[in-house]
């Protein structure tokens, strides 16, 4: 006798069942197969129809209701027995073997996923300190790029401060050269071979220029000596650096002593000559100082 396993049971059913319709057999054949196999007959699955309940010529009934198959009948049951037997070994086997396969499939996959996980990982940790160096070196660079930017921001405020002392200078020497011109221009009517220092001396004792001057320090109550004693000294202090002029003169508080301020005030005033006069902010405003005139 062949036992079949339990989890084998509902398709040997299946397969009996198919079979015995396919072959035709007697129904009491079936329940006799059925009531052989303890696991089948759990189910209580097996095929009775009205039909089944009547005998055939070749049966009897036991004393016990139970029913006893023909000579022929045994022996079609036994070569069902065979036949099912084999088909369920081999089918068995190669279930058993396909779940085999399955499992080695199954197995072989999630090794290849946790390979492939791992690679991921793998890939994901060398983009992060790929990404960590280039966020480090973007630092680094930008706070090379902000040191760089305060350099040149200290060395342009410095050329800012050098440019507007040169400009200042510039300024102070063009207005300066301008009044050395006027000096130099208004001393032809003197002696031409004399130095200009003692054309100017010399013109502080003219007597209609030396009248002019000592009244415009009364006037504006500034010490008359202290004035003709800076007369010398105003084209030597005007020759310092530039030797040109424009044709505008200016005379700028910020490039002269109060004397000296007067002292051309009343040579250009003598011999008519057209100034401007600017203040200590370099704005041009009135001449600070009465002039009389002769």
């Amino acid at each position: 006798m062949i036992s079949y396993t339990p989890r084998f049971t509902s398709w040997i059913k299946r397969h009996c069942y198919h079979y015995f319709i396919r072959e035709q057999a007697n129904l009491k054949l079936q329940k006799r197969f059925f009531a052989r196999n303890g696991a089948l007959m759990k189910k209580g699955w097996f095929f009775e129809t009205n039909a089944d309940k009547s005998k055939s010529s070749t049966e009897e009934e036991g004393s016990d209701g139970s029913t006893t198959l023909a000579g022929s009948e045994v022996n079609a049951y036994e070569d069902v027995t065979k036949v099912l037997a084999v088909n369920v070994a081999t089918l068995a086997e190669k279930l058993g073997n396909s779940f085999e396969n399955h499992n080695k499939d199954i197995l072989k996959l999630s090794e290849d996923h946790k390979k492939d996980m791992l690679d991921h990982k793998k890939d994901i940790l060398k983009l992060s300190e790929d990404h960590k160096k280039d966020i480090l070196k973007l630092s680094e660079e930008k706070f090379a790029l902000s040191e760089e930017k305060s350099k040149l921001m200290i060395r342009n405020k410095e050329e800012e401060i050098e440019l507007r002392d040169r400009t200042a200078r510039i300024f102070k020497l063009q207005r300066i050269s301008n009044v050395r011109g006027a000096l130099e221009t208004e001393s032809e009517p003197f002696k031409l071979h004399e130095p200009i220092d003692k054309t100017l001396q010399r013109l502080s004792e003219q007597e209609d220029f030396n009248k002019c001057l000592r009244e415009t320090c009364k006037v504006n109550d500034v010490h008359l000596e202290s004035v003709k004693k800076c007369l010398a000294g105003l084209y030597h202090t005007s020759s310092k650096a530039l030797h040109s002029r424009t044709n505008e003169i200016e005379i700028c508080a910020k490039d002269w002593e109060t004397n000296e301020v007067i002292a051309l005030g009343v040579i250009f005033k003598f011999f008519r000559i057209n100034f401007i006069y600017l203040d200590e902010l370099e704005k041009e405003t009135e001449y600070p100082y009465e002039i009389v005139s002769v």
